[in-house]
């Protein structure tokens, strides 16, 4: 819906990292370290 004859913009993009954080041990440094483990209970 216009208002006013404005012209209407969109603007949006693609963010490729996660939002947030996780908790892990010391000994994992990266994803890779997690690979074929058993993850949650």
């Amino acid at each position: 819906m216009a208002a006013g004859g404005l012209d209407q913009v969109f603007i949006a993009g693609l963010i490729n990292k996660p939002d947030g954080y996780f908790m892990v041990s010391p000994q994992i440094k990266s994803l890779s370290d997690l690979k074929d483990k058993n993850k949650g209970k």
